[in-house]
């Protein structure tokens, strides 16, 4: 029986699926394959950033699936359009520009996208508390959500009030550190509670998430692989299982 993806309420109050798929380097037709499959199956959760490149393939997909109602989490590069339809911030002589950014400015901009109903709830990426506080001294729109890795030996519960969604659910983050080798997916603990469900790996560890409140968006460029994921509703992980 294929499992069914339950929604998380959002301070905004809209509804995020507690799944959804993660989009990094996924384009062309291997990027509609894997969000047609992904649309088959359930989800209605979709990641993307401008720096992936893939914004506008996903955009046309969409397109074809508004029969649908779907959920895309988008983090743009720039708010504000220069007047040349070029949203990358670089400077004349056309380099790249780095500069530091009046947060409370940009949280701004992006509730004026609100309020003219471009976009309907606001969130934050890899945030600390102290950032977070400073936004919300004077955010007029509460951000609804707060995504940053998040996995069973990176558990964040210091900043879970804000609707985690975790971006890298089943590994820790190679390519930023990579001296750090650590895989969940070899973990004895985590191959015993697969044995003692008789389910994936990869779906214990997203379960655990899951019935912890987290938001879980995984990425796959597999499509077996979106199925399983969703199949991590069909069974619950006792207590005593999650403590190990």
């Amino acid at each position: 029986m294929a499992g069914v993806i339950q929604q998380l309420k959002l301070k905004s109050g809209r509804l995020m699926p507690m799944l959804g798929i993660g989009t990094y380097i996924l384009k062309g037709d291997h990027l509609k394959k894997i969000i047609d499959h992904a649309e088959f199956h359930g989800y209605r959760h979709i990641d993307t950033a401008y720096l992936y490149g893939n914004n506008e393939g996903i955009g046309d997909i969409l397109k074809l699936l508004m029969k649908s109602v779907l959920l895309l989490i988008y983090h743009p590069w720039s708010l504000k359009n220069r007047g040349d339809r070029n949203l990358k911030p670089v400077g004349l002589d056309g380099r790249l520009e780095f500069a530091q950014q009046n947060m409370n400015e940009t949280c701004k901009s992006k509730e004026d996208l609100v309020k003219c109903n471009k976009v309907l709830s606001l969130g934050l990426s890899n945030f600390t508390n102290k950032l977070i506080d400073k936004i919300l001294k004077k955010a007029e729109i509460t951000p609804s959500n707060l995504q940053l890795e998040c996995h069973e030996i990176f558990i964040r519960y210091n900043l879970k009030s804000y609707s985690l969604p975790s971006w890298s659910p089943a590994r820790p983050e190679h390519h930023i550190s990579p001296d750090n080798q650590i895989s969940l997916l070899k973990e004895a603990t985590v191959k015993g509670i697969t044995s003692k469900y008789v389910v994936k790996l990869a779906q214990v560890l997203l379960r655990f998430l899951i019935q912890r409140d987290f938001v879980v968006i995984p990425k796959t460029d597999k499509t077996n692989c979106l199925k399983q994921n969703v199949d991590c509703f069909n069974f619950y992980l006792k207590e005593k299982d999650m403590q190990t």
